[in-house]
C-alpha cells in the first residue's frame, strides 16, 4: 500500500513536468519569458518559480542602461529632475504665511536675534548658534547676507575664522566689539591679541566697545596711534586693578567724536580731562583713577562742560580737599544719579562744589573707617546744606516718605530714603522693593559709634512725611530708637526684621516725655506715645525667646490702645519660638497675618534636603 502510493504520487509528479516541459522552455528560449505564458498552469510548481524570475528579470532590464547613455546625460537627467524639485519646494513654501514678511521686517527680525547674542552662553562659551536663521531658507540667507547690520556684533570669543567673516559682511556697519582677556592674552604675540589688533583697524565703524582685563602693556600698544573713532558711543575700559597701573586713554582719540555718550574707565584714565572731549556725555563712570590726575579745578572743568550728564558714579576717583575756599559752584541740571566712594572730606569737597536737581538720586559711601563722629558734622553741614538749598530750576523737592535703616557687621551704618509710598502697607508682610533716591553707607567700626550716628544724623534728612519704616540687622537701645525716629508722626508701618524686632517693639510702649518731666511736677507727668500714626506692623524672622516674647508684646498694644494709638494689624512671617496658641492670645488684641512657622533659631538655617548650611 505504502509503496503503491509512492508510486503513484512519483508518477503524478513526472507527469506534471512533462506536461510543463513543453510549455516552457519554448519560451526560455530566444525570446524574452512572459509571465502571461508560464502562468498558464497557477497550480505548477516550476511554473510558479519561473513566474518570480521572470519578473525580477524584467526588473533587471528596465534598469539596464539602453543604447547611447553615457553618466554625464544621466547626471544631466538627475540635475533636471532636483532642479525642478526644488523649484516645487520653493513654491511650496511661498505658500507659508511667514513667506510674506518682506524683506524690511525679516532684517528686523535678525538684528533683534543677533543682538541677543551678547548675553547667550554655550558650555560656559558664547556660541554662533544664533547664525542659524541664515540657514533655514535660500531666501532668508539673502536677505540675512544682504543686512550689514546684522553682523556687527564682534565677540573676540569667537574663533579668528568667525571675526573675519563677521568683519567682511558686516560691510561698512557700526561695529560692537566685545573683549574678555583670559590666559590667551599674555603677549601682544598671542592670537587672540593680533585678531583685537585686526578688529582695531576698524576704529572708525566701532560704535560700542567693551574692553575686560587686558594688560596695561597691551592696551598701550593697541591703542598707539589709533586714528579718531568717529562712530564711537560707548566705551567701556576695564584693566586688571595695579599699583603700577599707567595706562592713559588719548584723549584725541575722542576729540572729533560727537557721539560719545557713555564712558567708563576703570583702573586707567585720560590723558587729559577737557570739556570738548567729554561735552556730550550723558553717563561717566570713573573708578580706581588716581587722584594726582585730576585736581579739583579739572573736575569742575570737566563737569561744567557736560550739560546733558544724567549719571556720574566715581569709585576711588576723587580729589584731595583743596586748600583754596570755596568760591564756585557747578551746576548739572540734567543729572539723575549722583554715586560717591571715597573719604568724607573727599565726599563733601565735592557735594559742596554742584549744584543738583531735587530729583537726583544720591548714593554715597565712605572707603574708609571712620576715626570717629567728628566727620559727622562736617557730612552733616554738607547734606543740611544741600537738602536746603533750592534746585537749579526751583523744583520743590518731594519728601521722603520711605526710610531703611539697616547695618553690615555691627560697624556700617547703612541709610535709605525714598519718595516712593507702599500705599497698602496694611498687606504687606515682606520689605517693599524700593528705589532710593539717596543712599549713605558709613563705616564707623563698632556698633557704638553706629548708634551715635543715628542719633546725630537724625537733623540732617526731613523725616517729617515718612510713612513706611524698614529696619534690619541693628541692636540698638530703645531710647536710641524713641529719640531717633519715634517722633516720626505720620509712620503708618513699620517693618523689623531679626535681632531689629526686640527693640522696635520696646520702642512701641508709651513713655514718659523726657523734656516734660523738668518742666512739670511729678503728678503730671506728659506721656509720649512714639509712632502715634502707626497703624503695622511687620516682624520677619524675628525671635520670641528672649527678649520679646507674646506677654510682653500684648502689654505694649494694650498699652497704646490705652493712649488712643491702636495698631490695626501684626504680620508675623518666619518667627521662631512662636506657637498657635500664642498667635491666637494675640489675635484677641489685633488682627494677625501669620504665616504658621513655629520653628526655632535652627530651624530657619535647614536647606529643603534638611541639611545644615
Amino acid at each position: 500500500m505504502a509503496a503503491s502510493g509512492i508510486a503513484e504520487r512519483s508518477s503524478s509528479q513526472l507527469t506534471t513536468r512533462v506536461i510543463c516541459r513543453p510549455e516552457v522552455v519554448p519560451v526560455l528560449g530566444p525570446g524574452i519569458p512572459s509571465s502571461a505564458v508560464i502562468s498558464r498552469n497557477p497550480e505548477c510548481t516550476s511554473c510558479t518559480f519561473l513566474r518570480k524570475a521572470a519578473s525580477n528579470l524584467n526588473t533587471i532590464i528596465r534598469l539596464t542602461p539602453t543604447h547611447g547613455d553615457t553618466q554625464q546625460s544621466v547626471d544631466e537627467e538627475i540635475a533636471k529632475l532636483e532642479a525642478a524639485l526644488q523649484e516645487c519646494k520653493e513654491r511650496r513654501n511661498r505658500l507659508a504665511p511667514v513667506s510674506r514678511l518682506p524683506d524690511e521686517v525679516l532684517s528686523a527680525i535678525f538684528l533683534f536675534v543677533s543682538s541677543g547674542a551678547i548675553k547667550v552662553l554655550r558650555n560656559g562659551k558664547y556660541s554662533m548658534k544664533w547664525v542659524a536663521f541664515s540657514q533655514v531658507a535660500r531666501h532668508w540667507r539673502m536677505v540675512a547676507l544682504d543686512s550689514p547690520t546684522v553682523w556687527q556684533l564682534i565677540r573676540l570669543d569667537y574663533s579668528s575664522a568667525c571675526v573675519h567673516e563677521l568683519l567682511r559682511r558686516s560691510g561698512d556697519a557700526s561695529l560692537t566689539v566685545l573683549a574678555n582677556a583670559s590666559t590667551q592674552w599674555q603677549t601682544l604675540d598671542s592670537p587672540k591679541v593680533k585678531l583685537l589688533s585686526t578688529v582695531l583697524t576698524h576704529i572708525h565703524r566701532i560704535q560700542r566697545m567693551q574692553l575686560v582685563d587686558i594688560k596695561f602693556s597691551i592696551l598701550r600698544a593697541l591703542f598707539k596711534d589709533l586714528p579718531v573713532a568717529e562712530r564711537l558711543n560707548d566705551l567701556f575700559i576695564r584693566a586688571p586693578l595695579s599699583p603700577n597701573s599707567d595706562f592713559a586713554l588719548h584723549a584725541d582719540m575722542l576729540a572729533n567724536n560727537q557721539r560719545l555718550r557713555n564712558l567708563t574707565l576703570n583702573g586707567c584714565w585720560l590723558d587729559r580731562w577737557d570739556a570738548n572731549v567729554l561735552s556730550g556725555l550723558t553717563s561717566l563712570t570713573l573708578w580706581n583713577v588716581h587722584d594726582r590726575f585730576l585736581s579739583t579745578d579739572q573736575a569742575l572743568d570737566m563737569l561744567q562742560g557736560m550739560s546733558a550728564l544724567e549719571y556720574l558714579d566715581m569709585y576711588h576717583a576723587l580729589l584731595l580737599s583743596p586748600t583754596q575756599p570755596l568760591n564756585r559752584v557747578v551746576s548739572l541740571p540734567q543729572l539723575k544719579r549722583l554715586s560717591l566712594t571715597a573719604r568724607i572730606p573727599k565726599i563733601t569737597n565735592l557735594l559742596d562744589r554742584i549744584a543738583l536737581p531735587t530729583t537726583t538720586a544720591i548714593s554715597l559711601e565712605s572707603d574708609h573707617t571712620l576715626p570717629g563722629n567728628s566727620f559727622i558734622s562736617t557730612l552733616r553741614l554738607s547734606l543740611t546744606k544741600f537738602f536746603a538749598t533750592p534746585s537749579p530750576a526751583n523744583e520743590e523737592r518731594k519728601p521722603f516718605t520711605h526710610l531703611i535703616v539697616s547695618c553690615k557687621g555691627d560697624r556700617r551704618l547703612i541709610l535709605k530714603l525714598s519718595d516712593s509710598y507702599v500705599d497698602d502697607t496694611l498687606e504687606q508682610d515682606q520689605p517693599s522693593n524700593v528705589f532710593p533716591v539717596f543712599q549713605l553707607d558709613l563705616d564707623f567700626g563698632t556698633a557704638a559709634k553706629v548708634e551715635e550716628a543715628i542719633f546725630n544724623l537724625r537733623d540732617v534728612f526731613p523725616l517729617q512725611n515718612v510713612k513706611n519704616l524698614e529696619c534690619s540687622a541693628l541692636t540698638l537701645q530703645t531710647s536710641t530708637w524713641v529719640r531717633a525716629y519715634g517722633r516720626m508722626p505720620n509712620v503708618r508701618w513699620i517693618h523689623a526684621s531679626g535681632e531689629t524686632g526686640p527693640g522696635i517693639a520696646h520702642a512701641l510702649v508709651p513713655r514718659i516725655n523726657p523734656k516734660a518731666t523738668s518742666q512739670t511736677s511729678p503728678e503730671s507727668h506728659e506721656v509720649m506715645v512714639p509712632f502715634p500714626g502707626l497703624r503695622s506692623v511687620t516682624f520677619f524672622g524675628v525671635s520670641f525667646a528672649e527678649d520679646l516674647t507674646v506677654k510682653l508684646l500684648i502689654d505694649y498694644l494694650q498699652r497704646r490702645k490705652r493712649r488712643g494709638s491702636t495698631l490695626e494689624k501684626l504680620h508675623l512671617t518666619c518667627c521662631y519660638y512662636l506657637e498657635e496658641k500664642g498667635v491666637k492670645r494675640l489675635e484677641k488684641h489685633v488682627a494677625v497675618a501669620w504665616d504658621g512657622f513655629s520653628g526655632n533659631s535652627s530651624d530657619l538655617l535647614m536647606t529643603e534636603d534638611g541639611s545644615d548650611f
